[in-house]
């Protein structure tokens, strides 16, 4: 099979996954993190818990904050919606926002790793929408949408016409981890070693 196994289920079914979120309590001065190990864990129902949590003080539902999300998405949405020239495999969206008088909310598309650019002369790449990047940002339209008028019952969310994912134990994601550590760790020491070298031919180095 060439099926590539995944990390995240809910990036497969639903388009988007939460690879981590810090929530700060005001009132409190206490963080309350999620990390990447426990986003694995998440599937298509628990991951609409997650993301309550992002926007509730514990006592409310942040309305407003969820508004400007929303608003912010939408114009994203439309982008994605009319560009052909790019493909955004395993790009983030990071969410930030501060809930003060005036909520200040900031959505920014990053890791670009493994993100390309169409090209009509090579076969596979030819200029097309980016109909992952649509179904995730839908979805995420969508669920926070659900959460505005109250989060009763289930959103109607679209799913990934695809054959089930080949979802790695819990096993195989720590051996995976170990090895690109590993392996960034050799590329690490081979630079520095490198730089040595090169100071010990009598090249300034300056910080």
């Amino acid at each position: 099979e060439n099926r590539k196994p995944v990390k995240y289920k809910t990036a497969v079914t639903l388009g988007f996954c939460i690879g981590g979120m810090l929530l700060h309590n005001r009132r409190t001065q206490e963080y309350k993190q999620l990390d990447k190990y426990q986003g694995r864990t998440l599937n298509d129902g628990t991951v609409l818990d997650v993301l309550k949590n992002f926007v509730h003080s514990g006592n409310r539902l942040k309305t407003r904050v969820l508004q400007c999300i929303v608003g912010q998405l939408e114009q994203l949405l439309k982008l994605f919606s009319t560009q052909t020239t790019w493909r955004f495999h395993s790009t983030s969206l990071l969410i930030i926002y501060d809930e003060e008088d005036e909520p200040k909310v900031d959505i920014k598309l990053v890791d670009f790793a493994h993100a390309y650019m169409n090209h009509t002369d090579v076969p596979g790449r030819q200029p097309q929408i980016d109909e992952g990047c649509m179904l995730g940002v839908t979805n995420l339209i969508r669920s926070f949408r659900f959460l505005l008028v109250g989060g009763v019952g289930a959103p109607q969310l679209e799913t990934m016409p695809v054959p089930p994912p080949l979802v790695l134990t819990p096993e195989e994601i720590a051996a995976e981890d170990g090895a690109a550590a590993a392996a960034a760790a050799a590329a690490t020491a081979s630079s520095a070693a490198a730089a040595s070298a090169s100071d010990s031919d009598g090249t300034a180095a300056t910080a």
